[in-house]
């Protein structure tokens, strides 16, 4: 007996045969007016009302109609006890919210056998609401755990990132002043393996944390001006010295009509590209392979640059079966342990992601054993123009005076040689507070800072720059950041923080040289108001 049902009706005989039909099997609450059974209701909470619709004061149907606007009743199912039987009645009852109809003169058999009925469906009710209550907790539960998870995962990323980023730089960098130091011809050898042992090895672990980015939702696209002339033709380059190692041809072509600025992510560009030309080298035993980038669109003012790259090969081929598979993570035509062709099935992958990313699309066609052709587009913006401001003053290598902050001594190091070989003034300060004790002591056109650092950070270190009064040092100092973290869209977040520019390590020697000549020593034009 622990179902409790509330009776309302004003007329006593009505009460008692209820009352005698039901007490045996159910606690019973009983009220004469409409009034005072919203008052029980709430304070009772039955699991059941037979509710008469003619009453005095307020009848049924707007004792229904309340109890169904109430939070704390709406969900109490209601049987009207009447002696109406006119389906319009009927529906205007059901239309309030009644589950069923009990006419008078009531037979108690019946009254039994429909409350049992329905406190039964209301018992399955409550069940499965309690059901999907619980099944919504665990959701919200297992949800929180994988953002957490993810949280994790991310950061894991972010510092895993940093952890092989900057003894990367150092690494490259070192080489690199070793090559231009004028080693003999097998001191060059051995260099020259270690950086291009270097930059495999940095092209793979970029391709494993930009894939892990992909499922942490941390990759995007940097929107910046670059200059392609300046990214394909270096790239060509070493990939000519790496083709005349196989004996292979390699051709290529630039289409004149690109100009000579655009807006978009050449890092990415250089990614995609840097993976279709390895490729080729990979599964192309001899032979030729050649790549062109055309511009394919109309030139319509203010309309994207279209640029349209083919790289064909005389390798292999692909099977017509395996064409799309390529483009899976993972996925290797060949993945025996005793295969020729070694990789980690991810590179194709990255690539037809990143082109997307970018706006564009890739495919491949090809022969088997009579070679490949890879293709895609990517659409880019122009540079907007530019109103001509007044410029910085000008400068050579051996005027600028810089200030290195960066926490790894190796890196300090290599920043310090480099820029002295510029005949440049630098100094180096180990973390973002040292270097505010520097600029309070001695000016600096240029400051090179890391982005993860002891004591103060970079970005801490840049805001406090830019808030000075000009007292204690020029807060409009140029800034490069330079990060080991390497999330795209970092660059954004480096501008907005306050910095010029930023790097993401590793980095070669000469690109970190091209960034100070562009913005210190021959910049371009920058619209009138800007702040640096």
């Amino acid at each position: 007996m622990d179902q409790r049902i509330l009776i309302v009706d004003d007329s006593p005989s009505i009460l008692k045969i209820l009352n005698d039909a039901l007490h045996d099997d159910y606690q019973i609450s009983v009220t004469t007016s409409g009034r005072d059974a919203l008052d029980v209701a709430a304070a009772q909470h039955p699991d059941l009302i037979l509710l008469d619709i003619k009453m005095p004061d307020m009848d049924g149907y707007e004792v229904c109609r309340r109890l169904k606007q109430s939070p704390e009743t709406c969900d109490i199912p209601i049987l009207f006890v009447t002696v109406l039987n006119d389906t319009e009645d009927e529906a205007k009852g059901l239309e309030l919210g009644a589950v069923d109809y009990i006419t008078k003169p009531i037979a108690p058999a019946v009254v039994q056998a429909r409350v049992r009925t329905h406190l039964r469906l209301k018992r399955h009710q409550d069940h499965l609401e309690e059901l999907v209550r619980e099944r919504t907790r665990e959701l919200d539960e297992a949800r929180a755990r994988a953002e957490e998870a993810n949280r994790a995962q991310g950061e894991f990323i972010t510092n895993i990132s940093h952890e092989i980023r900057t003894p990367m730089s150092s690494i490259l960098g070192m080489t690199d002043l070793l090559l231009e130091s004028e080693p003999t011809p097998r001191q060059r050898e051995y260099l020259g393996t270690i950086s291009e042992s270097a930059t495999q090895l940095m092209r793979l672990l970029n391709d494993l944390l930009d894939f892990s980015g992909f499922e942490t939702g941390k990759i995007a696209m940097e929107k910046a001006p670059f200059e392609p002339h300046k990214i394909f033709l270096p790239l060509c380059l070493e990939f000519l010295a790496k083709a005349e190692k196989r004996g292979l041809s390699f051709f290529w072509k630039i289409d004149p009509r690109i100009p000579a600025t655009l807006l978009g992510d050449a890092e990415r560009l250089k990614q995609i590209l840097a993976h279709l030309l390895d490729n080729a080298l990979k599964f192309t035993p001899a032979g030729a392979i050649d790549l062109k980038c055309l511009r394919d669109d109309n030139g319509a003012p203010g309309s994207p640059v279209l640029l349209r790259f083919s790289l064909t090969d005389t390798g292999i081929g692909i099977p017509d079966e395996e064409r799309e598979k390529i483009f899976e993570p993972f996925y290797q035509i060949d993945s025996s342990l005793s295969r020729r062709y070694a990789g980690t099935g991810i590179g194709l992958a990255m690539t037809r992601r990143l082109v997307e990313m970018m706006g564009g699309s890739i495919r491949a066609e090809s022969v088997p054993a009579g070679g490949s052709r890879f293709t895609f587009t990517v659409p880019l913006e122009r540079e907007r123009d530019r109103a001509v401001a007044t410029v910085l003053p000008a400068k050579n290598w051996r005027d600028l005076r810089v200030l290195v902050v960066e926490d790894n001594e190796a890196n300090r190091r290599f920043f310090q040689i480099l820029l002295e070989s510029q005949k440049c003034f630098v100094r180096v300060a180990e973390n973002g507070r040292k270097a505010l004790d520097i600029l309070e002591k001695e000016p600096f056109d240029l400051i090179l800072i890391d982005i993860q650092m002891p004591e103060m950070d970079g970005l801490e270190a840049t805001r406090r720059i830019r808030a000075a009064t000009g007292e204690q040092w020029n807060p409009a100092v140029a800034i490069i950041a330079l990060t080991a973290h390497g999330q795209v869209g970092d660059r954004q977040f480096y501008l907005d923080a306050g910095m010029n520019d930023y790097l993401a390590k590793p980095f070669r020697a000469q690109t970190l040289l091209d960034k100070i000549e562009r913005l210190i020593l021959n910049p371009p034009p920058t619209e009138t108001g800007d702040v640096f």
